[in-house]
């Protein structure tokens, strides 16, 4: 059975721990917990890892003694560079990346939602998860030039199944969206934006080696001559 606990945070917010703890013949064979920003996710969490683990040898693998992704990273650095010498921008951005807290992590305890509570097109979540991210890894004393923004396995929302257990974008959020794409389609692109979003950024993306759009814009075909 799970449980939850609340408790403050510095800021003054509240976390919320959800942990299982399975017994059986008397001994725990097996427990695990997470955090979150709200208790509804950590109830769903509870729900959707309990029917996990109900499954046939869902304990044995999870107890698996796993390896951090410090130690994925510096397998996957000394292994490649023996094939191909990466780039220097590759390089540097695996090297950082291990040494930041995700570094500390299992690979098992690595998921999605230790970055956002659940599959969203919400631009403030997003914002909020990418600022996160470079406040973790951000280093004093550094003068950065370059930053790199991946985004993976993306689907429009009705390509999507959702966790049975899990929770999912909130309808207000969509809503809000929707509104913020049409008033930037009639009044021009960032009209409307997040507050830490600036209206004039000392700082541009490089899209120099951008991909054409062959199965969005018609004007992006190939065209070929036959003689």
């Amino acid at each position: 059975m799970g449980t939850i606990t609340a408790r403050k945070r510095k800021d003054n917010s509240t976390a919320y721990t959800a942990q299982i703890r399975i017994n059986r013949d008397g001994k725990t064979v097996y427990q695990e917990s997470q955090t979150f920003d709200r208790k509804q996710v950590a109830q769903a969490w509870i729900k959707r890892r309990e029917t996990e683990l109900a499954q046939p040898g869902a304990i044995e693998r999870a107890n698996r003694k796993g390896v951090t992704i410090k130690k994925m990273i510096e397998q996957y650095l000394d292994e490649y560079e023996k094939i191909r010498p990466l780039g220097k921008t590759k390089s540097a951005t695996l090297s950082a990346i291990k040494e930041t807290w995700l570094g500390d992590l299992d690979d098992a305890a690595l998921n999605s939602q230790k970055l956002v509570e659940y599959p969203t097109d919400d631009v403030r979540l997003l914002t909020q998860a990418a600022v996160g991210a470079l406040d973790r890894i951000f280093r004093p004393g550094f003068k950065y030039s370059k930053a790199e923004v991946m985004l993976l396995n993306l689907c429009q929302p009705g390509e999507y199944t959702d966790d049975l257990f899990a929770i999912s974008q909130p309808a207000e959020a969509t809503r809000v969206m929707i509104v913020m794409d049409q008033i930037n389609e009639r009044w021009g692109r960032g009209t409307l934006r997040s507050a830490c979003v600036p209206a004039d950024p000392d700082w541009g993306m490089r899209r120099d080696m951008m991909s054409q759009s062959y199965t969005t814009k018609l004007d992006q075909l190939w065209s070929v001559a036959c003689r």
